[in-house]
């Protein structure tokens, strides 16, 4: 299966008031959207991250992906590092040309 998806912002405290996201604390949250995305996602799976994805430690952010099912790519979000960091957290790949693709498609 292929899924997409975007603007997680783990450990993002301040999310939840900007986005009303109905979670008390930013590690509740966490906790949360990866066992639901885990829920879903299957190993084999590939997800293709449509950017904002975390704003903490290189550590921690490693630590979150690492924790999620799939093959995880990623197109780089305004909020995210180089593309370089990207892939040092995790992500299999950093997509460049799939916002192209996805748009043709969406237009189809």
């Amino acid at each position: 299966m292929i899924y997409f998806i975007s603007d997680t912002h783990f450990f993002h405290s301040n999310i939840i008031s900007y986005c009303s996201r109905p979670f008390k604390t930013v590690e509740e949250m966490n906790l949360i959207m990866i066992y639901r995305w885990n829920s879903v996602v299957s190993s084999d799976d590939i997800v293709i991250f449509g950017g904002d994805f975390a704003l903490t430690s290189p550590e921690k952010e490693r630590n979150i992906m690492n924790s999620l099912n799939g093959i995880n790519l990623t197109v780089k979000g305004n909020y995210d590092r180089s593309l370089s960091y990207l892939m040092r957290i995790g992500f299999r790949d950093v997509l460049i040309e799939v916002i192209c693709l996805i748009l043709i498609l969406v237009e189809y």
